[in-house]
C-alpha cells in the first residue's frame, strides 16, 4: 500500500524499477502513557542486486546514535511482535541496526551467519542477527560486522562502483566440473564457471533446513582462469541446501543449488 502511494506521489521523480530507495516511515505515535507504537514496515529486497532495491525502516525522534550508551534509561514501545520494555540503548541498537540490516537487503544482500571463530573475533553478522548487536561495542560488548561474503557482493555493486555498464543485462553462467572432496580440515568444493557478464568470484552458502537463511554460513572464492575452490570447515548436522552464488562484474549474481545432508 505504501509503495503504491509512493509511486503515485513520486512519478517522474523516482523510478522504483531503476533506483535504490530507503523509505523512512514516521508512523510511530506516542500515547498519553508515553508508550510509542511503531507501525512502519521494516524490511527490504533488492532482486539480483544490480538493478533496483527498496527497503523500509522506522523514523522516530528517539532514534539517535547518542542513545547507544543510554543503558540506564527505560523505553516502552509496541510493534508487530507485541509490547516491549527495553533500555533506550537496546532499542536504538536494535532499530538503528535494523536500518543497516534492511539497507543491506535493499542492496541485494541475503541473510548469512557468522562462523564460530568469526563470532569469537568480531560478534554477529549484520545480515544475520547483527541488528540486535549493532554498535554493541559502545557499551563494552561484541558488536556486528559485515561478512566477507556480503562485502564481496557489494564490491561490484553499481552503488559502490558508480558504473551502469551492463547493469541491466541478465546474468548467465555455465557451471562445469563441480566436485566435492573430503579434505583433512573440511570439504573442498571446486569447479569451473564462466558467464556473462564476467564472473569474478563465487560465494557458497551452507544453509541448514529452516531458519529463513539466517543460519547460512558463507564461503568465498576468487575465480581464476575460470576456476574456483573453497574449503567448507563448519557444518551443523541434518538437512541442508548448498547454494553457489556467481558474482558478475555488473553487480548481479546468478546461482546454483543442491540439497545435501550433513552427518
Amino acid at each position: 500500500k505504501i509503495l503504491g502511494e509512493l509511486k503515485s506521489a513520486l512519478r517522474g521523480t523516482v523510478d522504483f524499477d531503476r533506483e535504490y530507495v530507503l523509505v523512512f516511515g514516521g508512523i510511530c505515535p506516542q500515547d498519553e502513557k508515553g508508550v510509542y507504537h511503531f507501525r512502519s514496515p521494516y524490511y527490504g529486497w533488492g532482486d539480483s542486486g544490480s538493478q533496483r532495491g527498496l527497503c523500509f525502516a522506522a523514523d522516530c525522534e528517539m532514534l539517535d546514535t547518542k542513545h547507544f550508551t543510554a543503558t540506564n534509561q527505560t523505553f516502552h514501545y509496541t510493534e508487530h511482535q507485541g509490547p516491549f520494555t527495553r533500555t533506550l540503548s537496546a532499542f536504538n541498537i536494535l532499530y538503528i541496526g535494523g536500518i543497516a540490516h534492511e539497507l543491506g537487503h535493499g542492496l541485494g544482500l541475503p541473510h548469512n551467519r557468522e562462523k564460530p571463530w568469526e563470532h569469537a573475533a568480531g560478534g554477529r553478522a549484520l545480515m544475520g542477527s547483527g541488528n540486535y548487536t549493532y554498535r554493541n561495542e559502545s557499551i563494552g560488548k561484541k558488536g556486528s560486522f559485515l561478512t566477507r561474503a556480503s562485502a564481496l557482493r557489494l564490491a561490484a555493486h553499481p552503488m559502490f562502483t558508480g558504473s551502469d555498464r551492463e547493469r541491466f543485462s541478465s546474468p548467465k553462467h555455465k557451471l562445469e566440473d563441480l566436485q566435492f572432496k573430503q579434505a583433512s580440515d573440511g570439504l573442498k568444493v571446486t569447479g569451473r564457471v564462466n558467464g556473462s557478464p564476467d564472473i569474478f568470484a563465487v560465494i557458497g552458502y551452507t544453509d541448514p533446513e529452516g531458519g529463513s537463511n539466517y543460519d547460512a554460513h558463507p564461503w568465498i572464492s576468487e575465480v581464476k582462469a575460470g576456476r574456483f575452490e573453497m574449503l567448507i570447515r563448519h557444518h551443523r548436522q541434518g538437512a541442508h541446501e548448498f547454494r553457489l552464488n556467481f558474482c558478475h562484474l555488473n553487480g548481479a549474481f546468478s546461482d546454483f543449488k543442491i540439497a545435501y545432508t550433513a552427518n
